[in-house]
């Protein structure tokens, strides 16, 4: 009785560790947030989810890419700011992309 209560706890924690090593883009998208949506010098991209994870993030002026970034985010929650101050005033979106999918998209306007 006490192998098999030891081989319980014993796997726990290794079935956990499987689950949440596998990020899917659906649940993380949720857990993304790109504020203020009216941007006069920059705005702060919040990726609240623990998991490392590679994004492109693009942002573009009438389906015109005008800046693009890398972000290696580790383990832990991050943020990262973002400056548009040498931006034209208008409408902006921003994506963010995994491994060449679209995760989220964020529309903004710079004042």
């Amino acid at each position: 009785m006490k192998k098999i209560v030891l081989l319980l706890l014993l796997s726990f924690p290794i079935i956990a560790f499987a689950q949440n090593d596998n990020i899917s883009n659906e649940n993380i998208a949720l857990q993304m947030t790109f504020s203020p949506a009216e941007v006069t010098a920059s705005a702060v991209l919040e990726l609240n989810y623990e998991g490392a994870q590679d994004l492109t993030l693009k942002v573009f002026k009438d389906n015109i890419v005008v800046e693009e970034q890398t972000i290696a985010k580790g383990n832990m929650p991050f943020a990262k700011k973002l400056d548009f101050s040498t931006f034209a005033s208008g409408p902006y979106t921003v994506k963010l992309f995994s491994a060449d999918t679209e995760v989220k998209q964020f529309s903004i306007t710079k004042l």
